[in-house]
């Protein structure tokens, strides 16, 4: 697998990359929906700077359906990490939640969640939050060409964008794969991604079990990717403006207000509806008791009535 002068300067980067003291390690984190090519992106990462032969490392396949369903990090170099993720498939606000502790750096590897309890979230950030952040991390969301880029998937990727640089500092890296044949959706998706605030983007064709002979233009795509992320890295450690497991507690403590917000509302409904019950249960008791007085007036107007006939008899 021959290198150009340019790759072969690339990963000489990569494998010399140190990162800032204090800090243990860089990790890449993989977003993304089942099936758009996370696992597959991997396995060639790990081919192109191992330069070993291609293994299906991350157990990469066909299925739209999810595979990964747990965290699980791979070693590019001892000091660059990529860790695979559970596809999201509905960005629902729980998914949503789970993506921003783990750029926060409040779970660990293990099976992946969605719907958590308020509880288990909030006895997780008890636990791990005394663990300061040891590593870097750097998001990045993975999308098939094959996937039309739809008004109402937009809208539902937009908050991940936004709250990933809210947490990192950083906005994902946007790896775009099954290219080949796509072109007219690839060159649809960048303006889209690029309004989100996510300028850095990729298009990249994943080496595969079936398909995995060398190709410059993914060798060279992939190494410009990994780059561009330890580039992001130092980057945002020079800026040192945020810590991600504070800003993952202020979006938590976001939640929280939310929910208590939500809760309160309930709460105020619940007792409005009782007071309207109640004022109506009394309205209903006042009718019930004048009915009875107009009933109670007729009968001793009756009785009178029946008095005055017995006197005259």
């Amino acid at each position: 697998m021959a290198l150009s002068v340019t790759d072969d300067a690339l990963l000489q980067t990569i494998h010399l990359y140190s990162t800032q003291p204090g800090k243990e390690q860089l990790n890449l984190q993989l977003f993304g929906m089942p099936g758009h090519g996370k696992s597959s992106l991997i396995n060639t990462c790990l081919h192109i700077v191992q330069r070993g032969a291609f293994m299906n490392v991350a157990g990469s396949g066909k299925s739209n359906y999810p595979i990964t369903m747990e965290r699980k990090e791979y070693e590019l170099t001892p000091k660059v990490f990529i860790t695979d993720n559970r596809g999201v498939s509905k960005m629902s606000p729980e998914e949503q939640d789970e993506m921003a502790a783990q750029m926060g750096q409040m779970r660990s590897n293990n099976m992946v969640k969605w719907d958590r309890s308020f509880r288990e979230k909030l006895d997780l950030i008890h636990r791990q939050y005394s663990d300061r952040p040891k590593e870097i991390t750097v998001p990045v969301f993975v999308y098939s060409a094959e996937s039309l880029l739809t008004t109402e998937r937009y809208a539902e990727i937009e908050p991940f964008i936004r709250e990933a640089h809210k947490i990192t500092d950083i906005y994902p890296i946007i790896v775009l794969t099954k290219v080949t044949s796509r072109t007219t959706m690839v060159a649809d998706c960048h303006p889209l991604f690029k309004n989100f605030g996510a300028i850095k983007i990729f298009q990249v064709e994943n080496y595969t079990v079936e398909k995995h002979e060398h190709n410059p233009q993914t060798q060279a795509e992939i190494l410009r990717f990994l780059d561009t992320c330890l580039h992001e890295a130092e980057e945002s450690v020079r800026r040192a403006t945020k810590d991600p497991q504070i800003e993952y507690v202020r979006h938590a403590m976001d939640q929280v207000y939310h929910i208590l917000e939500k809760e309160q509302e309930k709460h105020e409904n619940k007792i409005r509806e009782m007071e309207e019950k109640l004022e109506k249960n009394k309205e209903e008791q006042r009718q019930i008791v004048n009915i009875y007085k107009d009933k109670d007036k007729e009968l001793q107007d009756l009785r009178k009535r029946r008095k005055s006939k017995c006197s005259v008899m």
